[in-house]
């Protein structure tokens, strides 16, 4: 997402080819429904969701105000860089503006969105995650124990943020409810992620391509800065 245009282009349509081989049919309660990763209104959703995802996230952490305009700026600029992830269909094209993407996310969560075996497994198992593959087996083993300890704490900050910021309907479906400690901890979390944006290096807060794209920009200000305005005398 970080990358230059090409680079942009290239990892997203090796993404598509690779989920290409994605299809077939589900087992248990889905035993009756084919599935196709590459299907675009499915597809569509999730470039969408994401899309939505990195938008609200820039909105909350950024803790500015922003006007009309200001927002419209926000999503256009993420919109324009996801461009690569649409499908030649017209079911499968990112939304032009922010209050078509907002209307199209309402709808299709109100119309679509459904409790299921898969929903509730998605949602607990974010309480979790496998220790690394790349580590030795005799070393993931050592680290089962500590990691099952601290792996729920550590992902409990995103998982408060998420939950206050997902859809009510999915609120509604995972019975999510606000509690004077949930929304302590969101204002917490929050004010946290918002100090370490504003004040922390960009070589920490930034993703490592972003950062080479800081820093490429800082640079070219820098040297367009002592730039002569004329060769004339």
């Amino acid at each position: 997402m970080f990358g230059d245009e090409a680079d942009r282009r290239g990892d997203t349509e090796e993404l598509k080819r690779l989920h290409a081989g994605v299809r077939g049919t589900g087992n248990g309660e889905f035993a009756d429904t084919r599935f196709s990763a590459l299907d675009p209104e499915l597809w569509n959703w999730i470039a969408v969701s994401s899309l939505n995802l990195f938008y609200r996230g820039y909105i909350a952490v950024r803790g500015e105000d922003l006007d009309a305009e200001q927002r419209e700026a926000v999503y256009r600029t993420l919109r324009w860089m996801m461009s690569y992830l649409e499908l030649p269909s017209a079911r499968a094209k990112l939304p032009e503006t922010l209050a078509d993407m907002e209307a199209y996310y309402d709808r299709v969560a109100e119309q679509h969105l459904a409790d299921n075996a898969f929903l509730q497994y998605a949602d607990e198992s974010f309480d979790t995650l496998p220790v690394p593959a790349s580590l030795p087996k005799q070393l993931r083993v050592l680290l089962l124990p500590l990691w099952n300890v601290v792996t729920p704490m550590a992902l409990r900050v995103p998982k408060v943020l998420g939950r206050r910021h997902a859809h009510p309907k999915m609120r509604e479906l995972l019975d999510i409810r606000s509690t004077p400690v949930t929304r302590l901890e969101y204002a917490l979390y929050l004010k946290a992620s918002q100090l370490a944006w504003r004040y922390l290096p960009r070589a920490v807060v930034l993703d490592k391509l972003a950062y080479n794209r800081y820093r490429y920009e800082r640079l070219r200000s820098t040297y367009h800065g002592v730039q002569l305005d004329s060769f004339a005398a």
